[in-house]
């Protein structure tokens, strides 16, 4: 994962090769695995490769490019945009936005 990116963590499970997360992802290439919400609140473009156990929200004035797989709901608000190339396992939504 790149620096900067804004990433808070709650909890890290050192059993398991992935991580327990609360994201708030301000742009570039997010390529890790993660366990719960990422949210996406710009403004530069973020590009996002691998898997997130949870829901992804793309705010407003935001873009995500996601190459893999979200298990629960994808979510792209009035003026974010999602670009989708694999599976969402919920529901994928537009509230204004585009997917």
């Amino acid at each position: 994962m790149s620096s900067g990116s804004g990433v808070k963590q709650i909890a890290e499970d050192p059993d398991f090769t992935h991580r327990v997360l609360e994201v708030k992802f301000r742009g570039g290439v997010l390529d890790e695995r993660f366990e719960g919400a990422v949210v996406v609140i710009g403004p530069r473009p973020t590009q996002m490769t691998g898997l997130v156990r949870g829901d992804l929200f793309v705010r407003d004035n935001s873009v995500c490019d996601v190459t893999g797989m979200v298990s629960g709901n994808l979510l792209a608000e009035r003026t974010g945009k999602a670009v989708l190339k694999g599976l969402v396992t919920k529901a994928c939504q537009a509230t204004g936005g585009d997917l």
